[in-house]
């Protein structure tokens, strides 16, 4: 079922129940409505009639005959309006045209009138249903009879038939108006959405260059589902740009050292080779084969630690105590590059994985050592930021990196073009490792450079036992 029948279903359903609602409700306050104004106009004639006679203790007359003599009271139909006037033993004194042409009397029924206050009595006369009032005369607080006017209930009935007849046809006919309006409206208010489908039909995976248009002229909520398709695209498309250039460099990463190795294999097959030259070219080949399993063991770790983190094995440790080891470990490669090292290091100590974080503090301690101009040198600092984390920043001088080139650097495979020489070494894993270490501890990792003056790598992990396992 299409949303737009739905809609209108439900429209149609919702609408039915308010106006039949409405309809019953109408009829019987309207019903009510006749019923009391008829009571009072029967009322209001009694009070003429009353004021129209000469009744006392010493006899019966009429002093006023005008409304007797009105056509209302002298005429026998559906709308005639009868009087007859009753002592208080039902004899009847007086009556009106039509009563006394017809031989006919309103039937009495004392039993349920009051002799106080005005009464209605439903009875029937000739066989229809028929309203009778009795109002209470009095001379001097004597009660003396009644006065009797009657009337049809058809007064009320017809103009009650009519309007249930009227409800009858229209609200039907109002329905169908109203489903067909409806089926109108939904078609034209989720013609946007269709818009959208159609033109979402054109997107495919290669391209993602289809947008949706702004829709400033439609609702709010169109304009919002448009603004959020274009934001999930793009994000589609950074991300299929992402997984082409993954594939790319790792291919590109993988197929190197296997050309080297098969470039080596064929030098080295085609003339008979000494037993050093062998060696040699196996030592080679042992390079490039240390080259694919080191990338094989990143990509692994990285595909093994996706979001959503799990927990992760931690222990109490000093991350000052493990720096300084890790630079001791490093100082071979620091004196090789004719570089010097200071490191202002606190006792704090933090929930951390070992073997982690001492990957983390190598990749960065490394980068700082193959980017760094000879002579210079590298600084590495901790210290607590309030009473829950813990900051360690690495400053060195050497050829820093491109402003464009800092929201790339936790790419996988991403090398700034004036790094990118095979000379440096690595796989370009270094740094989305590091990231991927530092979002396991839960903290954060900041670089701050500048081309040819250096770099900064700020690390800020919780000191407490967070998601400790």
């Amino acid at each position: 079922m299409s949303l737009r029948l739905k809609l209108t279903l439900w429209y149609t359903f919702l609408l039915a129940v308010l106006v039949i609602g409405f309809a019953v409700v109408h009829y019987y306050v309207v019903k009510w409505a006749v019923t009391d104004e008829m009571q009072s106009q029967l009322s209001q004639k009694a009070e003429e009639f009353s004021e129209s006679l000469a009744w006392n203790s010493g006899g019966f007359s009429v002093k006023n005959n005008f409304p007797w003599q009105q056509l209302e009271f002298n005429v026998l139909s559906d709308y005639a309006v009868m009087v007859q006037v009753v002592d208080y033993q039902g004899k009847v004194l007086h009556q009106s045209g039509n009563l006394s042409r017809s031989a006919e009397s309103i039937e009495v029924k004392t039993d349920n009138a009051s002799t106080t206050t005005e009464t209605i009595i439903e009875t029937k006369y000739q066989g229809q249903p028929y309203y009778i009032l009795y109002r209470p005369f009095k001379d001097g607080g004597a009660f003396l009879g009644w006065i009797q006017i009657g009337a049809f209930e058809k007064r009320i009935t017809n103009f009650l038939t009519w309007l249930q007849n009227w409800m009858l046809y229209s609200v039907p006919f109002g329905l169908l108006m109203s489903v067909i309006l409806g089926y109108y409206l939904a078609r034209k208010a989720l013609a946007p959405i269709d818009a959208i489908l159609a033109l979402a039909a054109q997107i495919n995976s290669p391209s993602m260059d289809v947008r949706f248009p702004d829709y400033k002229n439609e609702t709010i909520e169109v304009q919002q589902l448009a603004s959020t398709l274009n934001g999930l695209l793009d994000r589609l498309r950074n991300s299929f740009t992402r997984i082409s250039d993954f594939t790319s460099d790792a291919s590109h990463e993988l197929l190197t050292p296997l050309t080297a190795m098969i470039g080596n294999i064929d030098v080295t097959t085609r003339r008979p080779r000494t037993q050093a030259e062998y060696e040699e070219t196996l030592r080679k080949m042992r390079k490039e084969s240390q080259r694919m399993v080191d990338t094989v063991k990143s990509l692994l770790f990285l595909a093994r630690s996706e979001p959503p983190y799990g927990s992760l094995q931690r222990r109490k440790m000093d991350i000052g105590v493990m720096i300084q080891e890790e630079v001791d470990n490093l100082a071979p490669l620091i004196y090789a590059n004719n570089l010097t090292i200071s490191y202002k290091t606190e006792t704090i100590e933090a929930y951390i994985n070992d073997s982690l974080f001492r990957q983390l503090i190598q990749n960065l301690l490394t980068n700082a050592i193959k980017y760094s101009h000879p002579g210079g040198s590298i600084q590495v600092y901790t210290e607590m930021s309030g009473n829950d984390f813990s900051v360690i920043r690495i400053i060195d001088q050497g050829i820093g990196i491109p402003k464009e080139a800092i929201s790339r650097l936790f790419d996988r495979f991403y090398r700034v073009d004036n790094s990118r020489q095979r000379s440096t070494g690595g796989s370009g894993l270094g740094l989305t490792i590091s990231k991927r270490i530092v979002d396991l501890h839960q903290g954060t990792i900041k670089i701050i450079s500048e081309e040819n003056v250096g770099t900064e790598v700020i690390i800020s992990i919780p000191c407490g036992p967070q998601g400790v396992a």
